[in-house]
């Protein structure tokens, strides 16, 4: 994640959703080059998937495959019945 630029509200959340768990650092790391990061960190907040609880949602439900994760994520928060493709530029950031 690069601290350059990160506004203060994405790191208390990213700090609020590893909860002091060193293995979901890689998976926050992919999130956070997302364009709607803030967005994901809050409903994984809101819904209690931190630290270690986040990395077992997502090797159980989706087999630790990150984009799989991200979609159902878009999902709720999109509150769509479906999930939809994730696409470069407009759901991840060009870097």
């Amino acid at each position: 994640m690069n601290a350059k630029g990160m506004t203060a509200l994405r790191r208390r959340l990213i700090f609020r959703v590893a909860d002091g768990y060193d293995p979901c650092l890689p998976i926050l790391h992919f999130l956070d080059s997302m364009h709607r990061c803030d967005e994901i960190l809050m409903w994984l907040d809101s819904n209690r998937l931190r630290g270690q609880v986040l990395c077992q949602f997502l090797a159980v439900q989706f087999g630790n495959r990150m984009l799989e994760m991200t979609k159902f994520i878009f999902m709720k928060i999109d509150k769509v019945s479906e999930k939809q493709a994730i696409l470069l530029g407009r759901d991840v950031k060009l870097s």
